[in-house]
């Protein structure tokens, strides 16, 4: 497995293109009154060509193949089941998205009903946005059991609006349905000295500059918004949840001084 940023990505784009020629790939994609309501996607095409993007990620940085359970924290619109739909084996493999808007997976449920291999649960975890009649998240996950345990566990952008007092709680939720050998990517904001130095030097595209816990906030009246860690505090979150092999990968978000993958934000890919 590679983790730095590739210099040949002729393998990986070669499975994306077979991926997203696959006939009847892009029927499950949302209206885009729907997508604009969840992110900023232009077009349908956007959301549909940022899935694979994702993809990539999760190509390069983890071993899925098609034989994986794979977990889709925070699935949001089922961005990440579209590649995986045609991806998997439909036999072996087996995807799962959990989110806290129950709107959403009703909607997911419907759009990829009939797909062999695909599952979507709503997790009823509050959110001041999505869910704000949910439970605490300790409450909320501990009631959630799966056949088996999972190959990979991946989240886009869900770190990046949990604060403190939920990090290890979500933590340790993937570590408990993770396989022995399994293993987690996900996306941050983490602060180091050299992101500090970028930040100081209006280079980075936050400031995150209000503390809330050990987390850092952008902005104090809406402190989910944009929630960036200490990349200690990030790393030592994963190791109290048993990992050993935990390694950070910096985001062009804080410019392009230290860049070291793909990403906007920044990545942690931990394995036991």
């Amino acid at each position: 497995m590679i983790t730095e940023t590739p210099t040949d990505t002729t393998r990986i784009d070669a499975v994306v293109a077979r991926l997203k020629a696959t006939p009847g790939v892009r029927q499950s994609l949302p209206e885009l009154s729907v997508l604009r309501q969840s992110g900023p996607f232009q077009s349908v095409n956007h959301f549909f060509a940022s899935s694979f993007e994702y993809f990539r990620h999760l190509l390069h940085y983890t071993n899925i193949t098609p034989e994986s359970r794979v977990m889709d924290f925070g699935c949001g619109l089922g961005r990440m089941a579209i590649p995986f739909s045609v991806f998997l084996d439909k036999e072996r493999g087996f995807y799962c998205g959990l989110d806290t808007d129950g709107t959403v997976i009703e909607r997911d449920k419907a759009m990829f009903a009939g797909r062999p291999a695909i599952e979507f649960r709503h997790v009823d975890v509050f959110n001041k946005h999505y869910n704000p009649t949910g439970r605490p998240a300790a409450e909320a996950l501990a009631k959630e059991r799966f056949d088996a345990p999972f190959d990979v566990a991946f989240l886009f952008s869900v770190f990046t609006h949990i604060l403190s007092a939920d990090l290890d709680t979500i933590v340790g939720f993937l570590a408990a349905n993770l396989a022995p050998k399994g293993e987690i990517f996900s996306t941050w904001f983490l602060i180091d000295d050299a992101t500090q130095a970028a930040i100081d030097a209006g280079k980075a595209s936050r400031r995150f500059a209000t503390r809330h816990g050990t987390a850092r906030i952008d902005l104090p009246e809406n402190p989910e918004a944009a929630v960036a860690y200490p990349l200690e505090e990030a790393l030592a979150a994963f190791r109290r949840a048993g990992f050993t092999d935990v390694r950070p990968h910096f985001g062009t978000w804080r410019g392009k001084d230290g860049v070291d993958s793909w990403l906007w934000q920044d990545g942690i890919l931990a394995r036991r």
